[in-house]
């Protein structure tokens, strides 16, 4: 009779112990953006998407990484970091937080500027 409880326990355990570790993968361990590659504002045409990483244990500051679209079907589209002090930055942190209520991995830039 105890074995049942004990074996739903570990089941229960085994069920948190993967779904942490999916959340943890997902969370860079260290800064992604430098600070000398920070640019201050980007052309929002050429920009496809952002998300926003939350300062964290081994990064204490806030990442804007902003995804470019491709220049033509053959480029591949690129990655820039955007300073989160500046206005454009402060927009897209504004509109992260407005719009961003189920926790996506990242947002449209177009639903910022609408």
């Amino acid at each position: 009779m105890a074995f049942i409880p004990k074996a739903l326990l570990l089941l229960l355990l085994a069920v948190v112990y993967v779904q942490l570790g999916q959340v943890l993968a997902k969370i860079p361990d260290r800064c992604q953006c430098e600070e000398s590659s920070l640019v201050n504002r980007a052309r929002r045409d050429t920009i496809k998407e952002f998300y926003i990483t939350p300062k964290r244990p081994n990064c204490d500051k806030i990442e804007i990484i902003l995804t470019q679209k491709p220049e033509n079907k053959t480029t591949a589209s690129g990655q820039l970091c955007l300073n989160p002090q500046k206005q454009q930055g402060l927009l897209l942190q504004n509109c992260w937080t407005r719009l961003n209520i189920n926790n996506t991995d990242s947002l449209k830039m177009s639903v910022c500027w609408q």
